[in-house]
């Protein structure tokens, strides 16, 4: 299976190649914690969900920094969270959601245990309890070394030496993931960028737009891979 994405971290005419590993297991996760709202007059009252989410949150920073080996690369952020109805009122619950990046499957899995140890443990010493869920979302694009080497060699015969450009791996995600966990696969990077144009914003971002003479690029060597595939 071969695949391509568009991508402005390189100019229009590089190939990024990278053996193995490129682009990262995406995961989601959840966290609710369930306390006991009231008055804001009278917290002893209540088991308040707020400051726990907040502790919470702060642990979580230990699973990159302590709980991992250094050369474990893992990138998790919180980035959505939700709690209360009103300046004086307590809730009853703390919500959050955040997202998981790893590179192998033993990471992914500690990293899955260890946020449930860390939230399930914070809440119960706090007299609350805590509901986790996590979605494991596509895995990592793990390119073929042999497959790598033949479109690396077509790539250098169609567009010439230098267009192959090695690149490390990169954290965001790719459904192509599915497939190469599937069957062998090669995805690269298609360089997309035009400084003298302008277009070098990056994915995501308002103002993205790239070089579509950057598409030409495209076809061409997937024609290329193509018969040269079928010799």
């Amino acid at each position: 299976m071969y695949g391509l994405h568009l991508t402005t971290t390189l100019e229009t005419g590089r190939f990024g190649i990278c053996k193995g590993v490129l682009t990262s297991n995406t995961d989601g996760f959840s966290i609710v914690v369930q306390g006991k709202g009231g008055h804001s007059a009278m917290p002893q009252l209540c088991v308040d969900p707020v400051p726990i989410g907040g502790q919470i949150i702060g642990a979580l920073q230990t699973v990159v920094s302590r709980r991992l080996a250094p050369d474990q690369t893992v990138a998790l952020s919180i980035c959505k969270v939700r709690a209360g109805s009103a300046y004086n009122i307590i809730p009853n619950t703390f919500e959050m959601e955040g997202s998981v990046r790893t590179f192998s499957r033993q990471t992914r899995e500690q990293v899955k245990t260890l946020i449930g140890e860390i939230a399930c443990g914070i809440a119960a010493a706090n007299g609350a309890t805590a509901d986790y869920r996590y979605d494991q979302g596509y895995d990592a694009v793990d390119n073929d070394p042999e497959l790598t080497d033949i479109a690396t060699k077509v790539i250098a015969e169609t567009f010439g030496p230098d267009a192959p450009t090695p690149m490390n791996p990169v954290m965001p995600g790719e459904d192509f993931g599915y497939f190469s966990s599937c069957c062998r696969g090669f995805f690269l990077e298609l360089g997309a960028a035009n400084a003298a144009k302008g277009l070098t914003v990056a994915h995501h971002n308002p103002a993205f737009a790239f070089d579509e003479d950057a598409l030409a690029l495209g076809v061409e060597y997937n024609v290329s891979l193509l018969l040269n595939r079928m010799r």
